[in-house]
């Protein structure tokens, strides 16, 4: 985790993504509704802290479940919602323990999504800020 102390984000957000990255998850999650099965990947980024606390920044996606030690988070298309189920709890634990991480529920039928942090085992939605390129 890098420490930025002297500058504050622009956004409270806690992810910062950019508009590539969510096309990709969104070609992923309508291949998997066509195959009528899911998908799920790795969210690969750093952490930073800042006077705000600690968010994190998406550099791509990692779409096998490997290279856990790059990752900020994870990805999963379901069509039942955007809520985390404890199946989806049982994983994210499974990946990162109990440290932070960001969790993104696509539901492939509705077209939406939800972002999550997930700390201490406790799932709350956060403020993703999408960046353009």
């Amino acid at each position: 985790m890098r420490d930025i102390p002297e500058r504050t984000r622009i956004s409270k957000a806690e992810l910062f993504v950019t508009d590539m990255m969510f096309d990709m998850i969104a070609d992923l999650s309508d291949d998997a509704y066509y195959r009528e099965t899911d998908a799920e990947g790795l969210i690969a980024g750093l952490f930073y802290r800042d006077v705000l606390g600690v968010y994190g920044v998406a550099s791509g996606l990692i779409p096998a479940m490997s290279g856990i030690h790059e990752a900020i988070g994870w990805f999963r298309t379901s069509p039942d919602g955007t809520s985390m189920s404890q199946r989806d709890m049982a994983r994210h634990v499974g990946l990162f323990g109990r440290d932070k991480a960001f969790a993104i529920m696509v539901d492939n039928v509705a077209s939406s999504f939800a972002i999550y942090a997930v700390e201490d085992g406790i799932p709350r939605k956060v403020q993703a800020a999408v960046l353009e390129g």
